[in-house]
């Protein structure tokens, strides 16, 4: 689904009026509110050329800058990223999607609606968007050197390369001889283990001035991207960016016999650390690289796929038969003592988790041991949302759902949580439970109801002024022109209509049960002649003509309805399949 808004915005200093495209589909929302921390976001904007006459179903390229699917084309590697994943999800052409080959990306993640609305527009600063200099600086994530350069399409400032040599990850990319020989000086290194580090590091023997302050250097995370080890193999040589050390600048070498210079440690360690890496010598295009990790075609085999092997490969060897006792056989065909992401080790294959877990220990949806972007870990199964009536709250950091549960508890609960005595889960009888504040009220606030059978206080259906169970009503708002319906809902229609169109009050869609039957053709509900005798519907029909077939059934209305949302989507997943599938082979 995509709506069209009005937004004024500031650009150049100039206000003016933008037509801003949002797509509104079911995960594409959740997603989008949940990543970027902004509960009130409407959807994913999509980029907006007003150059361009046709709309095209694009990311918009200052909120997710390196998206496999943006408009342009960017100087770093583009991700495969869950909102792709959520747009592939909403299409509903596919029963299921697999959320693990999704890459992660952190353009904008958590920075609140600010962001979201405003980008390089915001009063903040945002690292995103440096301020347009002429200094050669990192990239966002890491990966390149460049300089800050305005763009036209979104009127922001992205570090892009200044020149072509200067992609840190790609270890072939500097083939000029005389580069070659100043980027050793300079200890730079050039490899898929190589990212974007703020330093001067030259060799201690060097006698040469350099005024870029930027390096590429090899380094290596600890497994909780809580540490950062530098590495100089050519001098043998490390430095060591701890817990805490973030934007802290270090001498390379304090005894300065191996170098000279200094290192500022990152400012992001989960950033730097945690973009999907590159897959060693890109998998020698003998295969495909998701999350890191190669995918080798059959015959191939390694870690880069290098390796011609019609077996398995065990340490750089083609082996006939199956990998060694205590190994599994990892997606590029080599033996290994564990499995990565997405998949659990079983006789000594790696297999496919149940696609809502991201680890596992088994195939099972009860075998999660880590879920996706989306749930959480609740007694190893994956879950939209904790059950707070067992006891279980969320811990978003953790990606888990905690057990909270007590009975020693302050007012009115029965059960509450375990570490706030007054947040109430269960109240005590003759008590109703808002979910609002956690609290249990003897009366349920203005504009909610008492459910006697659940205990809880529930909003009143749309028109509805009194009411005590959730499926009717007991009186409706005739102040603000509402009516009860023969089958006890409040509603706006105009008698008889019982369902309508919410801008024509009159454009009926289905009608009152006492002695009317549906016009399809006029959209009105016509009352029977006087002496008919009365129409008796189909079985499993609701509304019927006077010839006696059937307008309206709940089985009608919801094919009725999938096939709208099948049509609003057809022309997203057409292109979607056309770019990613065609469009990376041009």
């Amino acid at each position: 689904k995509i709506t069209r808004t009005r937004a004024s915005t500031r650009t150049r200093k100039k206000k003016k009026e933008e037509t801003i495209e949002i797509l509104t589909s079911k995960n594409i929302v959740e997603f989008t509110r949940k990543y970027y921390n902004c509960a009130t976001a409407e959807g994913m904007k999509i980029q907006n050329e007003q150059f361009q006459k046709q709309f095209d179903f694009r990311w918009d390229l200052s909120i997710l800058y390196n998206e496999i699917m943006n408009k342009n084309k960017v100087q770093t590697d583009s991700v495969f990223s869950i909102f792709t994943i959520a747009a592939l999800k909403d299409t509903g052409f596919y029963a299921e999607v697999n959320e693990n080959m999704a890459e992660k990306i952190f353009w904008g993640k958590g920075k609140g609606c600010d962001f979201l609305e405003n980008t390089c527009q915001s009063k903040i600063q945002y690292d995103e968007y440096p301020q347009l200099v002429d200094k050669e600086q990192c990239s966002f994530d890491y990966e390149r050197i460049g300089i800050p350069i305005f763009q036209e399409i979104n009127k922001c400032n992205i570090v892009l390369g200044f020149y072509n040599d200067r992609l840190c990850t790609n270890p072939n990319i500097v083939s000029d001889q005389d580069v070659r020989e100043k980027e050793q000086d300079k200890l730079s290194n050039y490899s898929t283990q190589s990212k974007c580090f703020k330093s001067t590091a030259t060799k201690s023997s060097s006698t040469n001035q350099y005024p870029d302050v930027s390096r590429c250097h090899q380094f290596q995370c600890s497994s909780d991207a809580s540490q950062i080890t530098v590495i100089f193999p050519e001098i043998d040589l490390q430095v060591l960016c701890g817990k805490g050390e973030q934007n802290i600048q270090k001498d390379i070498d304090p005894s300065g016999l191996k170098a000279q210079g200094k290192l500022t440690c990152p400012q992001d360690y989960e950033r730097f650390c945690n973009y999907a890496p590159i897959c060693p010598n890109f998998c020698s295009q003998k295969g495909v690289c998701v999350n890191g990790q190669c995918i080798c075609q059959d015959g191939f085999g390694g870690v880069d796929c290098s390796i011609e092997c019609s077996g398995v490969v065990d340490n750089n060897t083609c082996l006939e038969g199956q990998c060694p006792q205590g190994k599994f056989l990892n997606p590029d065909n080599t033996c290994k003592s564990d499995c990565p992401s997405g998949s659990f080790g079983k006789a000594g294959i790696c297999k496919p988790c149940n696609r809502n877990c991201s680890r596992c220990k088994g195939p099972s949806a009860n075998e999660c041991t880590q879920c996706q972007f989306m749930t959480l870990l609740q007694k190893n199964q994956c879950v939209n949302k904790c059950d707070e009536k067992q006891g279980y709250f969320p811990n978003y950091d953790s990606g888990i759902c905690e057990y909270l549960m007590s009975n020693i508890c302050e007012g009115n609960c029965q059960i509450c949580q375990k570490s706030n005595q007054n947040m109430c889960i269960i109240c005590k009888r003759g008590f109703y439970y808002n979910d609002d504040n956690k609290q249990c009220l003897s009366e349920c606030p203005n504009g909610f109801f008492e459910n006697q059978k659940t205990q809880n206080c529930e909003k009143l259906s749309q028109g509805c002024i009194q009411q005590n169970n959730p499926n009717t009503c007991s009186q409706c708002d005739t102040t603000n022109g509402f009516r009860m319906t023969l089958d006890k809902k409040c509603t706006l229609c105009q008698s008889p209509c019982s369902q309508c169109d919410p801008n024509n009050l009159s454009l009926c869609f289905a009608c009152d049960d006492d002695g009317y039957y549906f016009d399809n053709e006029n959209k009105t509900c016509k009352e029977n002649s006087s002496g008919e005798s009365e129409i008796k519907c189909p079985d499993g029909c609701k509304k019927c003509s006077q010839s006696g077939e059937c307008l309206s059934s709940r089985f009608l209305l919801q094919a009725q309805a999938d096939n709208q949302q099948t049509n609003s989507y057809q022309g997203l997943v057409i292109f979607i399949v056309n770019y990613v599938f065609f469009g990376l082979l041009l």
